[in-house]
């Protein structure tokens, strides 16, 4: 440093007891350090900020640098000691707000900083000194790096929808497009690829409030018809700063009519004939079989591990790896075979005239193998396995729904054996058949005799806690197994129908109660099975008790599952838009789990969606799962429905779906299920829901 000659020593100290108070009192870090690395001078920032308490302990030479310090850059990237601001400064570099990642080996604290400084020259002394100031910026850069992640996100999400997503200013100057979008504008006019979205766009600013037009434009492929809605993200003013438009190309929504019969009797996917057309071909040729002393061999096929493709690689791969394997097993079959879809991810197979040039098993076994190969899709290799079940008409049964049964048990038994496996119908299974039985049985008494029972769960508004609606959910009070496991017997047996009209009794009886005792009343939802929902009955009974008033419209809820909606979309339009035309909502339950796309999404007349539980459980441990939920919530909203978030455990996944837009939850951090006079005691009183921060229950 600079010698001072005429300066009476005390008037030194007190300037420089003064000058050391001011750099104590800054909340950066302050380093003066000579040439060799030893420290001159440290302010107190400076000591807490390395974990020192006195200026010797601090040693920034190169090897004590090394031995005290691991530095990287934000990327993760490791710098070199030599690179590091105390040495490029000594280097004569003058740095400014180089911003490193830092962790203390002694400590393990782990940091992010902003480093400034350069080296300061005395020549009347001839000395020099590094100067280095350290701000810990660990709180604002990590906040600064999420949101750039969240948004990376988002754009991926976005990426990946194959309707056009368009980000607009107020002058609707584009301010970003996705692939489908940016596609798109090489199909259509000039003109009208960057303005068939205007006039919902204009009317989203104008309003500030979410718009839904149909439009039409020109492309090379003709007139196509598109659903655009436009959503407007206000600022804190509650001004208008961009606009988000969903433009979903709805032509073929307006051709579906030209094949009527080859939509209710294929599946949309495949081409394959579905349940219906498969039914109808089992009864004729069983008719044959019979009438000729034949044999016709029923094949169940289930795909192995199939959702987590569907999570990995979406929807759009799951559904082309479905038309592969549909292809494949369409080129072993002979004139007279029938191979159709069944459900999401199986197959079943008819085969007529087997004998001992044709046994089924060796067909299995050949099937098998196919299945197995690797599909290439996308640029990605995929290999996927499956079980087979196999029975035999006359001898396993004489009709397709017993034939299916037996075949579906034959093929849990390959599965519980090893993947990969096929199994026969055998007397060796008849326990088990045995086992179905007697559950059917207890069930159908069970139904009867008051042996069934109804849980409630609420569905919350996020932000005010109170209670919108509750699920019911059936219980077997005596039973020795699930919902997961008698619902899908009451479908095979038939007692579905019962047991849902038991539901629905039970949930008005319910609801009479409560207004009886002058309680408040909320909307119940009610789960109605695929089986169910497609019985020709099942609307008329729902209008039957409106009109008894044994229900109430406003008071009741239907969810379905994607499955039942997609298998035959027009049938699931109709009936939908027949209950929300007497004021019943309508609820697509399972959102994601199923295989619908958003073109049918957008068709579809529902009220909400329902995150499946799945995504929400796994979004903490997987950016797929995060990204899907974002997705969703973001799909929901543009398309102006509710969206409820369930499977809520935690306080965390709470605040997450809450923060990405999602206004309504279901869960057992909220709420585990409770029966009816639970439920009325704890939270009808109230309807605020316990727990939730900044809410207390009503007494």
């Amino acid at each position: 440093m600079r010698k001072i000659k005429s300066r009476p020593a005390t008037r030194i100290s007190s300037e420089y007891i003064r000058l050391h108070a001011i750099l104590d009192s800054l909340n950066e870090g302050v380093l003066m350090y000579d040439l060799s690395g030893t420290v001159i001078e440290a302010n107190q920032a400076a000591l807490d900020f390395l974990s020192a308490t006195t200026k010797e302990e601090i040693d920034l030479t190169k090897k004590g640098l090394n031995a005290t310090f691991e530095v990287c850059t934000v990327d993760g990237i490791p710098v070199d000691v030599e690179h590091w601001p105390v040495w490029r400064i000594l280097q004569g570099e003058e740095i400014s707000n180089i911003v490193l990642w830092v962790r203390n080996k002694r400590t393990g604290r782990r940091w992010i900083s902003s480093h400034s400084g350069k080296l300061l020259r005395f020549p009347d002394a001839d000395e020099a000194c590094g100067v280095l100031s350290i701000r810990d910026i660990t709180e604002s850069k990590t906040a600064e790096l999420q949101v750039r992640e969240s948004e990376s996100r988002l754009k991926s999400a976005f990426e990946s929808f194959i309707d056009q997503i368009i980000i607009v200013d107020q002058q609707l100057q584009p301010q970003y497009m996705n692939p489908a979008a940016r596609k798109a504008v090489t199909s259509m006019s000039a003109s009208e690829a960057v303005t068939f979205w205007h006039s919902t766009a204009k009317d989203a600013i104008r309003s500030a409030k979410p718009v839904v037009h149909e439009v039409q434009c020109r492309s090379e492929f003709g007139l196509r018809d598109y659903t655009v809605c436009a959503t407007p993200l206000l600022n804190a003013a509650g001004t208008v700063d961009e606009v988000v438009i969903l433009a979903n190309d709805s032509t073929e929504k307006n051709q579906a009519q030209e094949n009527v019969r080859k939509a209710a009797l294929h599946d949309i996917l495949t081409g394959l004939p579905n349940r219906a057309l498969l039914y109808e071909h089992a009864k004729h040729m069983f008719a044959t079989a019979k009438r000729l002393h034949q044999q016709v061999a029923v094949l169940f096929i289930d795909l192995d591990r199939f959702k987590p493709i569907n999570d990995i690689y979406g929807h759009e791969t799951g559904d082309k790896l479905l038309r592969e394997l549909a292809d494949r097993l369409r080129s072993r079959m002979r004139e007279e075979d029938i191979v159709a879809r069944f459900g999401g991810d199986e197959f079943v197979i008819l085969l007529p005239e087997i004998d001992q040039h044709r046994p089924p098993h060796v067909l299995a076994t050949d099937l098998l193998r196919l299945i197995s190969k690797p599909v290439g899709i996308d640029g990605n290799d995929m290999s996927i396995e499956a079980c087979i079940g196999i029975s035999l008409f006359p001898h396993d049964g004489e009709d397709i729904d017993e034939l299916l049964r037996r075949a579906d048990t034959a093929m849990y038994s390959a599965k519980a054996s090893g993947r990969n496996e096929y199994r026969f119908y055998t007397d060796d299974l008849a326990s088990y058949s045995k086992t179905q039985s007697h559950l059917e049985y207890e069930l159908k008494r069970a139904i009867g005799a008051g042996g069934l029972s109804l849980a409630y769960q609420p569905i919350v508004d996020i932000d005010t806690g109170k209670i919108l609606c509750a699920e019911a959910l059936i219980r077997w009070d005596e039973g020795t197994v699930g919902p997961d496991i008698f619902v899908p017997i009451a479908e095979m047996s038939g007692l579905v129908g019962r047991m849902t009209e038991w539901v629905l009794d039970e949930v008005g009886r319910e609801q009479h109660f409560w207004r009886q005792h002058g309680l408040p009343l909320i909307p119940i939802s009610v789960n109605v099975s695929p089986v169910q929902f497609k019985l020709r009955g099942f609307i008329e009974d729902i209008e039957r008790r409106l009109r008894d008033q044994k229900l109430f419209a406003n008071l009741l809820q239907i969810e379905l599952t994607e499955t039942v909606v997609m298998e035959n979309a027009e049938h699931a339009i109709r009936s939908i838009k027949r209950l929300r035309e007497h004021g019943i909502k309508v609820a697509l339950d399972d959102f994601g789990k199923g295989y619908s796309s958003l073109s049918y999404l957008s068709r579809l007349p529902i009220d909400k969606i329902k995150i499946d539980k799945e995504f929400i459980l796994g979004f903490s441990a997987s950016n797929s799962s995060r990204a899907i939920t974002d997705a969703i919530i973001a799909l929901g909203t543009a398309l102006q429905l509710e969206v409820v978030a369930e499977g809520i455990e935690t306080l965390e996944m709470l605040m997450y779906v809450r923060q990405q837009g999602c206004r309504q939850a279901q869960g057992f951090y909220i709420c585990k299920p409770v029966n009816g006079e639970l439920f009325a005691k704890n939270f009808l009183e109230g309807l605020v829901l316990l727990g939730q921060p900044g809410h207390k229950k009503k007494t």
